[in-house]
């Protein structure tokens, strides 16, 4: 064999070789997407189903409903079915821009008296979004509690707005002054007045106002309105 023909042989090999290993490369990669979409796929109802049951968590969290002893996910799911959901049209600020949304909120009723409302709230905190429900009594005027489920701000310091003793301030409230407006958290009235979370004061200040936006006329004040008329009684229910 000459110089020339083992040296084309040589690359000819080299080449084949390299494809191959090109081959195998793209199988394995592929087989590796397949194999995470498919586990995303899988997975995915159940992260879903964490979901609903951390927020299922946090709507009874201010329920009154909430046994003594720790419930199980059966029991979260029985207690939910006892509340009263009605969707309503709020606004929210997006980035700047004033958006409609559809919230879900949850009626709590005894032998067809209004117990609570609760309402979710959101918002921007100090890095990142805040989650949470606000429980009201049936005068829709007080604080009944208040719990946050989603706080993205960092942890060990943002989290502390759900310290039981900061929770503890805003029992028993007023969420709006003689005016109408909503006011809660904020000025020297202590009817009003909450106290900033020492060394989480941006996050507990964001955790306010986005209370008192909740309650404004872009939030739920109209819908607390209109419910404030009506005689209290689940829907679907006769006079």
């Amino acid at each position: 064999m000459s110089a020339q023909s083992a040296g084309q042989s040589s690359s000819q090999g080299s080449g084949q070789d390299f494809g191959k290993t090109l081959g195998v490369t793209f199988v394995i990669a592929l087989v590796c997407s397949l194999v995470v979409t498919g586990t995303h796929l899988a997975l995915k109802p159940v992260q879903e189903s964490w979901t609903d049951v951390a927020r299922y968590r946090s709507v009874l969290d201010v329920s009154g409903l909430l046994p003594d002893t720790p419930a199980t996910d059966r029991e979260l799911a029985a207690l939910m079915r006892q509340l009263e959901v009605r969707d309503v049209e709020v606004s929210r600020k997006v980035n700047g821009d004033v958006k409609v949304a559809t919230e879900p909120v949850f009626l709590v009723w005894t032998d067809d008296r209004l117990q609570r409302v609760i309402l979710p709230v959101a918002g921007q905190g100090m890095w990142a979004p805040i989650r949470g429900y606000l429980a009201l009594e049936p005068d829709l005027r007080t604080v009944a509690e208040i719990s946050f489920h989603d706080i993205g701000d960092t942890p060990g310091i943002g989290d502390r707005i759900q310290e039981p003793e900061w929770r503890a301030q805003w029992r028993g409230k007023a969420a709006f002054n003689d005016a109408g407006e909503a006011v809660l958290g904020s000025g020297d009235d202590p009817r009003h007045r909450i106290d900033a979370v020492a060394g989480a004061t941006i996050t507990s200040m964001a955790a306010m106002r986005l209370v008192r936006d909740a309650l404004g006329a872009d939030g739920f004040g109209p819908f607390l309105d209109r419910l404030r008329r009506e005689n209290l009684r689940p829907e679907g229910t006769g006079p």
